[in-house]
């Protein structure tokens, strides 16, 4: 199961995949913002069994 391509991109910031290619079971996302932007929820997730991220998309203020 792939899980959300749209949790690989980020408004005002960057988004980092290990490994690279489509968001399968283990892959980790890393999200970091643009300077002069503040991230409000957790900087990591890591794609589950079930297809879904395992935290909530973080926000650049």
């Amino acid at each position: 199961l792939l899980c959300p391509r749209v949790w690989t991109s980020l408004e005002n910031g960057r988004v980092s995949s290990w490994p690279l290619g489509p968001p399968v079971e283990g892959t980790v996302l890393q999200y970091t913002c643009l300077p002069g932007f503040i991230i409000m929820g957790r900087n990591t997730t890591q794609c589950n069994k079930l297809g879904k991220w395992d935290t909530p998309k973080p926000v650049c203020h």
